[in-house]
């Protein structure tokens, strides 16, 4: 009996560390793509790391969001209508990238009381939470949404940051501007943003919420990229809708 305990736990640590294997090889295959695609400056090759990252997470279904629960629910209908508000108003020229970066998990906060203040405070009665497997769907979002997690975050830092597929860079370049054509090469088919800020190359959009105890405010903190801004929108017949701007910050 023992014996056979023995091997089916050597067998199972042998499953782990091929599936680990694996996982580790596509991720190495990915970040080759999108070294190969940056030097050989292949359109082509670049919209094959899109198609396979689109493939990788799907929108949630109306099944599955008809069973979270409230405080889910209505993250997922704030983001929703938010999003559509903003691409309309401010960000077009997103709805002609062919795809639109959404991320994979979302921070929000649930206050005590219906009065709203700044989303940097804290108050130690308030429910803070994270929402994983973000998958929300945008009206206005026509074109293939992926979706940011931590591992692709990490698969584009590492593009952007390493020392690899330098060919076409100009080895004379600072080093503090060596990310940013690699950034604005992966720019040219999604909503991720070059920036030219520091080290940091880069920003993906990102949103966290703020929301009263009755669930009919909210404050809204969205990254644009180099800007940090602050909205007030409110629920009104079943939809939400902007209020205000209430705070506005350049990085």
């Amino acid at each position: 009996m023992y014996k056979y305990l023995k091997i089916i736990i050597v067998l199972k640590l042998f499953i782990i560390i091929v599936i680990d294997y694996t996982f580790a090889q596509v991720e190495k295959n990915n970040n080759f793509i999108l070294c190969q695609a940056y030097e050989e400056d292949s359109n082509k090759l670049l919209e094959e790391y899109f198609i396979k990252w689109s493939n990788e997470i799907k929108p949630i279904s109306v099944n599955v969001l008809n069973e979270l629960d409230i405080n889910k629910k209505t993250v997922y209908s704030i983001f929703t209508d938010f999003q559509n508000f903003h691409i309309s108003e401010y960000y077009s020229d997103f709805l002609k990238k062919p795809y639109t970066m959404i991320q994979n998990e979302i921070i929000y906060i649930i206050t005590n009381s219906d009065t709203l203040y700044p989303i940097y405070s804290k108050n130690k009665n308030d429910i803070v939470d994270t929402l994983l497997n973000f998958r929300p769907m945008p009206d206005l979002v026509k074109n293939q949404v992926v979706y940011v997690n931590n591992k692709k975050k990490k698969q584009i830092d590492e593009f952007i940051k390493s020392d690899c597929c330098s060919k076409n860079e100009n080895k004379y370049l600072n080093l503090k501007w060596r990310g940013w054509p690699r950034a604005n090469f992966i720019e040219t088919k999604t909503t991720l943003k070059a920036s030219l800020w520091g080290f940091k190359y880069y920003s993906i959009p990102y949103v966290e919420f703020r929301i009263n105890k009755s669930l009919n405010k909210v404050l809204i903190s969205a990254n644009n990229g180099s800007t940090f801004t602050e909205y007030l929108f409110e629920l009104k017949e079943n939809k939400w809708t902007y209020i205000e701007t209430v705070d506005f910050l350049i990085e």
